[in-house]
């Protein structure tokens, strides 16, 4: 298990990450969720040991990484962002390499071996680095974070700057390695962190904002108090159709927000309206449009796909 409590980072005066708390179970992938500059990459650098924290702790596996780092150090495995790899050696030479300055010893030729068949590298073993892809020197960066096997294994945009198919790829990669590691990833591709984490952890100017599944943070968006509602105009009616059903419904105590939605198809004179509320308004809703002749002909909860649950946890919805 990983702990964290109250990790902190400071530049100066100047606040870079912090105070983070949380836990990580052993054998969970858990995805850093947040915009360039949100402080990812500060909080895996401490999490690394790579870079020392203001103030707070971390436990791995019950260990301080400040009291016994010598014990702590040799369980974590470390993707940066821009992989430390050596192009002039071979993907073989380099993983000896950086086996050896772990500690490693012994039959460590036949871990190589092993991690090179893992991350799929056994085509390019004997291939200088330098004349790899893009997306195999990323599996080059994985291999040499696993060559000890870590019981903490960190990703710092693992997925950034791949294509499509190597996207896949490298995601299939990664749930290969769940189970063996607990892993922490950093990443601001929404749709594909969801699709391989276990769980996020959403942060902004350097706190965590939010965490759970992406069912749980769209629940704690109140999904559930969003609704889409469909509405028969009444003939002769003078208004804008949609003005007057907004202004119907913004009236209404709890309602933060009423946007034009898709009406349903086939449907002449009936226009549609979207509502998100901080309270379940729905029977209020419906007895107000009744009660000003509009005919009720579709209602429905609406959840909120990850993207826009990302975009108003980090300010930035109505950037968007």
């Amino acid at each position: 298990m990983i702990e964290i409590s109250e990790l902190t980072k400071y530049y100066g005066t100047r606040k870079a990450v912090g105070p983070l708390s949380f836990t990580i179970d052993k054998g969970e992938v858990v995805g850093l969720l947040g915009l360039n500059g949100a402080g990812k990459t500060t909080t895996l650098r401490m999490l690394s040991s790579d870079l020392l924290p203001t103030s707070g702790q971390m436990l791995v596996d019950g260990l301080d990484l400040a009291e016994v780092p010598e014990k702590v150090q040799p369980r974590i495995g470390y993707l940066p962002d821009r992989p430390p790899l050596y192009g002039e050696m071979t993907v073989r030479e380099f993983l000896v390499f950086a086996a050896r300055l772990r500690g490693m010893k012994g039959r460590l030729e036949e871990r190589v071996t092993e991690v090179i068949e893992m991350t799929d590298l056994g085509e390019y073993a004997d291939e200088p680095i330098d004349t790899l892809s893009h997306g195999y020197r990323q599996r080059v960066g994985i291999a040499q974070a696993i060559v000890h096997k870590p019981a903490l294994l960190l990703l710092d945009e693992p997925i950034s700057g791949l294509d499509p198919v190597q996207i896949v790829e490298m995601r299939t990669l990664i749930r290969s390695l769940k189970g063996d590691h607990t892993i922490v990833l950093s990443s601001h591709i929404l749709s594909e962190i969801s699709e391989t984490c276990d769980r996020l952890l959403v942060i902004r100017d350097g706190e965590i904002v939010a965490s759970g599944s992406e069912q749980e943070l769209s629940t704690q968006m109140a999904a559930a108090k969003s609704f889409r509602v469909a509405v028969r105009v009444p003939s002769g009616y003078r208004d804008t159709p949609f003005e007057g059903v907004r202004k119907l419904l913004e009236e209404i105590d709890g309602v933060q927000k009423v946007t034009r939605a898709e009406a349903p198809l086939g449907e002449r004179g009936v226009v549609a309206a979207g509502v998100a509320a901080t309270l379940d308004v729905r029977e209020l809703a419906v007895k107000r449009l009744v009660e000003a002749d509009f005919g009720v002909v579709g209602l429905e909860r609406t959840g909120k796909e990850l993207e826009r649950v990302f975009l108003q946890l980090t300010g930035k919805e109505d950037a968007a």
